[in-house]
């Protein structure tokens, strides 16, 4: 099962687009790589990453950052439930 659109929308809304790289603990822009690097909606920068992202991106990129950050967190839950649960709750399981 898919993340749902509305729980893409509400995690989107929680974690608030950014297209140009921040410290996430400050939420100040940053000019070079720290650790808690971020960019898009909650994407952290690699180090090695850095280079890629240090100019920012667009709002496609960071749409397409989230689809890839998203994967692990969603395959997760689907392999993580031994029991069978309604819709309702799987999606809300993914947020």
């Amino acid at each position: 099962m898919d993340f749902s659109t509305k729980g893409q929308d509400l995690l989107k809304k929680i974690e608030s687009l950014r297209l140009n790289p921040y410290d996430d603990q400050t939420g100040k822009d940053i000019s070079a790589w720290v650790k808690g690097a971020t960019i898009g909606y909650g994407h952290l920068i690699l180090q090695n990453e850095w280079d890629v992202y240090k100019n920012g991106i667009t709002k496609e990129q960071a749409e397409a950052l989230f689809a890839e950050d998203s994967i692990p967190y969603v395959n997760g839950v689907n392999r993580g439930l031994k029991v069978d649960v309604n819709g309702s709750l799987r999606r809300f399981l993914r947020i």
